[in-house]
């Protein structure tokens, strides 16, 4: 493989390793001496195309674009290719009338990738995929197969547009910021977070961004606040004895909806939070010993003080306790006071003596 093809695989094994896998078969499809091979690449290049924009596509936004779509920005995307068409051998009798047919794939595009129809990649990839479907179908059992220059030209061009797309750190960036924007998740979306987030850089990036309060169920469902994954003290290799305390990068969104949550308040928030925090809190591992990260027990003492009050109980209380006694109370220690001025706040004298 070439070295743009190995970082278009690398960037769709971040959406998945299916897809990526499609991408390797196409490369050996153009490699080989199939008959099929105009079929075969087709299916695969629908395959990609399909996988990508089941993922980024929001569908009621794309319903909506497709309702205000025009035949004058249609022809205009289309008036950019047109002429190129000519050159194919199945697309030269191709119209406009044909082409504007396609306006829900269309729309599925644009709006997956935040494309508006003078963006550099809009006609690109329009013209890469629409005729995908006539190029997999076989044409008729008594024919000859197809000749394959088509779709090894549509084939390239795709090439170019999935390097534009994913095929770099900060393409995948902006794929990221294209599920930030998500008031809530897709269960596609969510399945493909684990690919996307894979790498360190990804995970902070993504979790740094995230504002909407609606992907908290999901991502509690999804276990990514579990308490087992509190990152431990790590000691350091050149001076034992000393260690270092990573910082869990979800503990930044949990922070933000607990914000929204105290000034906004929902009850299926406050009750995804608490659960989220008597998990970290009660967490043991197999020692029995809970994890004493004091950068974790200072976010920890952060969002108990955005809590309702009738929420507040003794194990909470006993958490920060634990994490006063504990040989890191580090910042928990420092801002002990946070919580006193929650609970006088609250008038909640009974917790109050407790703390």
């Amino acid at each position: 493989m070439t070295e743009r093809q190995l970082e278009i695989h690398k960037g769709l094994e971040a959406i998945g390793p299916e897809i990526a896998q499609f991408y390797l078969d196409g490369i050996q499809v153009i490699n080989s001496s199939l008959g099929t091979k105009s079929n075969l690449l087709a299916h695969i290049l629908r395959e990609i195309d399909g996988g990508l924009r089941d993922i980024f596509e929001q569908k009621q936004l794309k319903k909506e674009f497709q309702k205000k779509l025009k035949n004058e920005d249609l022809e205009k995307v289309f008036d950019q290719f047109k002429e190129d068409y000519k050159n194919f051998d199945y697309l030269s009798d191709i119209t406009f009338e044909d082409f504007k047919e396609a306006k829900g794939h269309i729309s599925s595009i644009l709006v997956s990738f935040g494309f508006s129809f003078d963006h550099p990649l809009s006609a690109q990839y329009i013209k890469a995929v629409r005729w995908l479907a006539k190029y997999a179908h076989r044409s008729g059992s008594y024919n000859e197969p197809r000749s394959p220059k088509d779709i090894i030209n549509l084939w390239y061009e795709f090439e170019d547009v999935l390097s534009k797309l994913i095929g770099n750190y900060y393409a995948l960036a902006d794929r990221v910021d294209s599920i930030l924007v998500l008031e809530e998740p897709t269960s596609e979306v969510l399945k493909t977070l684990p690919n996307l987030l894979n790498t360190e850089s990804r995970f902070i990036y993504f979790f740094n961004g995230l504002k909407s309060r609606k992907w908290l169920l999901h991502l509690e469902n999804e276990k990514y606040f579990d308490g087992s994954k509190n990152p431990e003290p790590v000691e350091s290799e050149d001076n034992p004895g000393f260690f270092s305390m990573p910082y869990w990068r979800v503990l930044t969104y949990l922070e933000e909806v607990a914000n929204q949550n105290l000034n906004a308040p929902d009850k299926d928030t406050t009750e995804s939070l608490i659960r989220i925090i008597d998990g970290i809190c009660l967490y043991r591992n197999s020692e029995e010993q809970r994890i004493e990260n004091y950068r974790t027990d200072y976010t920890i003492l952060k969002l108990i003080c955005t809590l309702p009050e009738e929420y507040l109980d003794d194990k909470h209380i006993e958490f920060i306790k634990m994490g006063l006694s504990s040989k890191w109370h580090g910042l928990i220690g420092h801002s002990y006071n946070e919580f006193l001025e929650r609970l006088l706040l609250l008038g909640n004298n009974v917790l109050l003596l407790k703390g």
